[in-house]
């Protein structure tokens, strides 16, 4: 996966919940399926472009797939023991400018 400077960062959110932000890790890959299984109907139509419970193998290979110049996927996870990911996204980055 992709190194990128400033990451990974700590962050607290508004509602006081403390966060890390960090580029997505090859061990992620249970993490994405749990954190979109814990999402409501709408909020995974909105991201998946249709209802469903879980990803299939296949879209969890296109999360974890995500390696092209220029891009990175950031996750962000609870700073709870089990550092479980609440949320992802994809970086990417116009040239010249720094990972």
């Amino acid at each position: 996966m992709t190194e990128i400077s400033g990451f990974p960062r700590r962050e607290t959110l508004k509602s006081g919940l403390a966060v890390t932000i960090r580029p997505l890790r090859v061990d992620d890959r249970e993490k994405i399926a749990a954190a979109v299984r814990n999402l409501d109907r709408e909020s995974i139509y909105f991201r998946l472009f249709s209802y469903r419970k879980e990803l299939t193998e296949q879209g969890l290979d296109r999360i974890m797939a995500v390696d092209r110049p220029g891009e990175v996927v950031l996750v962000v996870t609870q700073d709870t023991g089990d550092a479980r990911v609440i949320g992802s996204g994809v970086r990417s980055f116009a040239a010249g400018e720094r990972m």
